[in-house]
């Protein structure tokens, strides 16, 4: 069947003695058969992932086109496919390089310097329109990749392998020069497709990771750990994803904890760990996670947290009991809870800190339902203060293996600021408003991806009604939605207080502030306290709100 590379870049494409290119690590590809299974497992490295993967995880040929059209930008501009000094709109190759395009009279300009005098304009612009046409974030728009077999033919000189009859002198290869050049993005984790020996790479480990979190967090005694799971027994798994294992423990002072295991077989997987202990140890706050703190054995890290009874917000709403506990209040509380945790890591932090992976999976509920931030193996410290709608933190994004929302800015430029969080906080909304998954492969076509889908309903009270969550529906009394006065803080929508179906007006409130949230421009997003301020009237008193029930 055909195959899917995934992960084609610079360098992965190897040139032998004579400068024949070859594609080379096939870790991350997939055959075309096999792609509707792993389509949510997101690969790929920053600059080269075409838009709609990281979208919708959906997976095409059109993937590969895109990082191909990526890569002839490279050869036509020497450039890298993310600059991290440049300014924030020029990071990507592919941003910088579309309005230079279209413009005939820059283009000679701006060309790599190496081959600017050495080519005929007319290929330039040739070769130029067929990167423009791979690169188009539309991918009914792209090529097939036969198509621009066909384009390229005709430009390369028969000696070489096209149809171009050229007498010119041998000039200075500029291949060798862009792949030392070329900016690896990779993950660690996938640059050789496989995990890294277990053996060879945590040799060093314990000694390694003790001292790395010296002063950070508690160690605590492997044996205490063994004992206190009752030898990891499975009854005692609460959850199981990738490589990590939760398990339900008690300590020898009666109290219930979570004992996160991570088998740290890589380089990645090791960082986050570490990252996490470390990160762990600074947070005191009400909808964070606690951490009593961490230990390691041989291939294995552990973390210690308190136990969170009713577990994750994924399980709760998309699991088997398919959201049925949790009440649109209860919902409401849960967002104002999540609010209030972002608010504390990315402003009132010292200095700030962006989750990154924010969604469903990462939201805990204790025995009340009360939710809490967790897993910040991804999370990244800002220094210097920063972040914000203009300011930004420039950096290698992992994708392997996440499945929450992506930030178009972290997509496209790899721009890191307090506005990603914000955009995933957006989409945890809309699942707690309409009952569905961020990314749901099996809905009709047109519909797998969440915010794409509900971007054309959020603020049509006429379609609203149709699409909340039927656990949901109809649960709010006019009443209440009177003593909330109906008033959008973001002035968005204005709404009839008379009309009969009033009651969806409450959900539309929520929906509102999602929207704003999702933002395709993070300086349009509202910060974190504006939409704190905007849920607190709307949550009853009795679970933290100002709403008098």
């Amino acid at each position: 069947p055909p195959v899917i590379h995934r992960d084609l870049k610079s360098s992965n494409i190897l040139l032998d003695s004579a400068f024949n290119a070859k594609l080379s690590d096939f870790g991350l590809a997939v055959t075309d058969a096999a792609q509707n299974k792993n389509n949510l497992k997101l690969s790929g490295t920053l600059g080269y992932v075409a838009p709609e993967y990281l979208l919708d995880g959906k997976l095409t040929d059109k993937s590969d086109v895109y990082a191909f059209g990526v890569v002839l930008l490279e050869l036509i501009f020497g450039r890298k496919p993310v600059e991290k000094l440049a300014p924030a709109q020029c990071q990507s190759i592919v941003t910088w390089a579309m309005p230079q395009l279209t413009d005939r009279s820059k283009l000679p300009s701006i060309v790599d310097p190496v081959i600017r005098d050495t080519m005929d304009l007319k290929h330039l612009y040739q070769v130029a329109a067929v990167a423009v046409l791979c690169v188009q974030p539309e991918p009914s728009y792209r090529p097939l990749i036969t198509d621009v077999l066909h384009s390229l033919i005709p430009l390369v000189p028969m000696e070489l392998g096209g149809t171009l009859r050229i007498h010119r002198k041998k000039k200075k290869n500029n291949s060798e020069k862009l792949l030392t050049q070329a900016d690896d993005h990779s993950l660690e984790d996938a640059e050789k497709g496989v995990a890294l020996s277990p053996s060879s790479f945590f040799a060093k480990c314990n000694s390694l990771c003790t001292l790395s979190l010296k002063g950070f967090a508690s160690f605590i005694d492997y044996k205490m750990i063994e004992k206190a799971t009752k030898n990891f027994d499975k009854i005692n798994i609460l959850d199981e994803s990738g490589f990590k294992l939760v398990y339900k423990a008690i300590l020898d002072n009666g109290t219930e904890v979570a004992v996160k295991k991570v088998f740290c077989l890589t380089k990645g997987i090791q960082r986050e760990f570490e990252n996490e202990v470390k990160l762990l140890s600074r947070f005191h706050h009400s909808n964070v996670i606690s951490s009593y703190g961490y230990s390691i054995e041989n291939e294995t890290g552990f973390v210690v947290y308190e136990l969170m009874h009713n577990g994750s917000l994924e399980t709760q709403l998309h699991g088997p009991s398919r959201g049925s506990q949790l009440s649109w209040h209860r919902r409401l509380k849960i967002a104002l809870d999540i609010a209030r945790g972002l608010q504390y890591l990315n402003e009132l932090c010292i200095p700030p800190i962006i989750h990154r992976n924010l969604k469903p999976s990462t939201i805990l509920l204790d025995s009340n339902f009360n939710a809490k931030i967790s897993d910040f193996g991804m999370a990244a410290v800002v220094a210097g203060g920063g972040g914000g709608k203009e300011g930004g933190l420039s950096r290698s994004l992992n994708f392997l293996g996440k499945t929450g929302p992506i930030a178009p800015e972290s997509i496209l430029n790899g721009i890191l600021t307090d506005m990603n969080d914000v955009y995933a906080f957006g989409v945890i909304l809309l699942e707690l408003v309409l009952g569905r998954k961020a990314l749901e492969m099996s809905e009709v076509s047109g519909q797998e991806c969440l915010v794409r889908w509900a971007r054309a309903v959020l603020t049509d009270r006429h379609v609203m009604p149709n699409v909340v969550d039927p656990v949901i529906r109809g649960t709010m009394s006019v009443k209440h939605l009177n003593q909330v006065g109906l008033k959008v803080k973001f002035g968005a929508i204005k709404i009839h207080p008379d009309r009969a179906d009033i009651i969806y007006a409450y959900y539309i409130q929520v929906g509102v502030i999602a929207y704003l949230c999702l933002e395709d421009e993070p300086k349009y997003r509202p910060l974190i306290t504006d939409i704190l301020n905007s849920l607190v009237p709307l949550v009853p008193v009795g679970l933290g709100g100002t709403l008098i029930v």
